[in-house]
């Protein structure tokens, strides 16, 4: 599990623009275990740009 700064440096933005894109529902899959704390699964996100990746590609 990694927090919000650590997930923002492995998908390449900065943890400003991943809560940007979480508030645009733009964001990778994450999981809320307190009020204050947010955390992605590496998994998660390792499939999340994968699939923006491919995406990418088909156009």
């Amino acid at each position: 599990m990694l927090n919000t700064e650590t997930a923002a440096r492995r998908i390449g933005v900065s943890a400003v623009t991943l809560r940007r894109m979480l508030k645009e529902g733009k964001a990778p899959p994450s999981i809320v275990p307190g009020r204050r704390k947010r955390l992605w699964p590496e998994a998660a996100l390792t499939e999340w740009v994968r699939s923006r990746t491919t995406e990418e590609r088909s156009q």
